[in-house]
């Protein structure tokens, strides 16, 4: 008897993981990002991460984690500093590069954007975000999810 249910309980168990990995795995068998979630009717930014593949000078590859910050405002932090970046005084990892705030359309934000630098310039920016694609009226080029 207890044979019989061991052997259910692993078989179930095995099958529901080969589910999940199956579930997380793209065409090619890497792993893609997980869907934005809908939190009180607007895209929840929290955990997910963006790459700035293309700047105005070329190459980029800066890359920010969106995370919580006070009075739930969505902070864009610096996690690589990129090429473009890379020799900028004041480009760190930790920096803070966007402040947002959701607006009334649900895949929209507003708020600060920062350059990092001697000046450490502020300006008020728009985002829009769907589940792949994040353009900034800063950046000429979109941010790509990773």
């Amino acid at each position: 008897m207890f044979r019989i249910a061991f052997r259910t309980l692993f078989t179930t168990s095995a099958l529901a993981g080969l589910t999940l990995v199956g579930a997380c795995a793209g065409p090619s068998g890497a792993t893609s990002a997980p869907p934005l979630r809908m939190m009180t009717g607007h895209l929840d930014l929290v955990g997910s991460k963006w790459k700035l593949p293309m700047s105005d000078s070329g190459l980029d590859g800066r890359t920010i984690e969106f995370r919580m910050g006070e009075n739930h405002t969505y902070h864009g932090v610096l996690t690589n500093v990129g090429r473009q970046l890379d020799k900028k005084v004041g480009a760190y990892v930790g920096f803070v590069l966007m402040e947002l705030v959701p607006t009334t359309d649900p895949t929209s934000f507003q708020g600060l954007g920062r350059t990092p630098g001697s000046d450490n310039e502020e300006i008020t920016c728009s985002v829009t975000a769907d589940g792949g694609r994040m353009k900034c009226n800063i950046e000429s080029t979109p941010w790509e999810r990773i």
